[in-house]
C-alpha cells in the first residue's frame, strides 16, 4: 500500500535558506536621522536549522544602550512561491512578516512587507535587502517608506561568520 500522505522534502530553494546556519558577529549601524552619523553597536546572531526547510536566528545585542533580543525565521514557502521571513524582538509588540525573492545569481535576498511606522499611528512599507558577499559575510540593509513615498535606510548590519 502506498503512503497516502507523502512527506514534503526540501527543494533547491531551501539550500539557500540553510546557507545562513552558524554563529555570526554583527556590526550594527542604526540611522535615526539622515543628517546625523549612525549609532553603532555590536551583536551576535546564532542561526540554527529547523529540519531542512527553515532557519531560526537568535539575535542578541544592544540598541541605543539597551539590551536587545530578536528572533528571525527564514524559509521558502512553496504555496506562495517565495521566501518568507518573520521577526519579533524585545522592543516592539509587532510580529513582522515579509515576502521576498532571491536574485538569479543567488547573491541577494529582497523582502518587503508592512511594519510599524514609528509614529505610533499605523504601519508603513518596509524593505530588507540581504547581500550575500560570501559564505562568511553578508550585509543586511533595512528601509522604511516615508510619507513622501521615498525609502529611508534605517539600519545596516554587516555579518561575519564566526570561525
Amino acid at each position: 500500500m502506498s503512503d497516502p500522505c507523502p512527506m514534503p522534502t526540501p527543494g533547491p530553494q531551501h539550500e539557500h535558506v540553510l546557507r545562513g546556519v552558524g554563529t555570526w558577529d554583527v556590526d550594527c549601524k542604526h540611522f535615526m536621522d539622515p543628517t546625523q552619523p549612525p549609532m553603532e553597536s555590536k551583536a551576535t546572531e546564532v542561526v540554527e536549522a529547523l529540519g531542512g526547510f527553515w532557519t531560526i536566528g537568535r539575535f542578541e545585542g544592544q540598541v541605543m544602550g539597551q539590551a536587545f533580543s530578536g528572533v528571525a525565521t527564514l524559509g521558502f514557502d512553496p504555496t506562495r512561491n517565495c521566501y518568507v521571513t518573520t521577526w519579533v524582538d524585545s522592543m516592539m509588540p509587532q510580529l513582522w512578516f515579509m515576502e521576498g525573492n532571491l536574485d538569479e545569481g543567488g547573491k541577494s535576498f529582497k523582502f518587503e512587507g508592512p511594519g510599524p511606522d514609528f509614529t505610533g499611528e499605523g504601519t508603513t512599507t518596509w524593505k530588507i535587502e540581504f547581500d550575500l558577499k560570501s559564505d562568511d559575510e553578508q550585509v543586511m540593509r533595512m528601509f522604511a517608506k516615508t510619507p513622501d513615498g521615498s525609502f529611508f535606510m534605517t539600519m545596516e548590519n554587516t555579518y561575519h561568520r564566526r570561525k
